[in-house]
């Protein structure tokens, strides 16, 4: 990643790491239904892509929780996560996408299909962050 930010400038990269977290407690699957987004410690280069991911989420996850911190003015959740801390540009963790309710779901976020189609979610917000 500080690879890419060096040839191509750290303005011109943005890394959003996209991630599914089950909802269970070792016995049966729970029922959470939520979406939240991590970005590093501190006013960052993230934050402003975290805000516009969470607008869009609010459109394309309708019924879904959309967890947020304001503890530092604005909605995501902060974290020293290697991917956010580590990089020379603004990242975001994008953990719940949304979270699996049941195994068959989790395996439907393991097939290329499904990672197609929240890229295809993500990129928009990410698009009118770079432009703004």
């Amino acid at each position: 990643m500080n690879t890419w930010c060096r040839q191509l400038g750290k303005k011109n990269v943005c890394p959003v790491s996209i991630h599914t977290n089950a909802a269970g407690n070792g016995k049966q699957w729970m029922n959470a239904r939520g979406w939240t987004c991590y970005t590093s410690c501190g006013q960052t280069a993230g934050d402003h892509l975290a805000d516009c991911l969470y607008r869009a989420a609010a459109l394309w996850l309708p019924g879904h929780k959309l967890r947020k911190d304001y503890s530092d003015g604005d909605p995501d959740w902060e974290s020293d996560f290697y991917i956010l801390k580590n990089t020379l540009c603004g990242a975001v963790l994008t953990p719940e996408n949304p979270e699996p309710q049941y195994a068959r779901q989790c395996e439907y976020y393991r097939e290329d299909k499904a990672q197609m189609d929240e890229i295809r979610r993500l990129m928009p917000p990410i698009v009118v962050a770079s432009s703004e």
